[in-house]
């Protein structure tokens, strides 16, 4: 699994993240079809949730992935 990838924005999304400017990134996740975003921006962190998108801090996502 790759550390990262190059994303083409394909579904952008407005008005989710209470700062706009947060929305990209949840566009991003939509389009690389992610199942987490991992953030320390409490903006993000209180949608918590966009479609299948989990929004997490880096403490949850370290939690979930020593349980699997």
């Amino acid at each position: 699994m790759p550390f990262f990838s190059v994303v083409n924005i394909t579904e952008k999304i407005t008005g989710i993240c209470k700062d706009p400017d947060d929305d990209i990134f949840i566009s991003c996740a939509l389009s690389a079809k992610a199942q987490y975003v991992v953030t320390g921006d409490k903006a993000l962190l209180d949608v918590k949730r966009y479609k299948k998108i989990e929004i997490v801090s880096p403490a949850e996502f370290v939690k979930f992935i020593h349980e699997i």
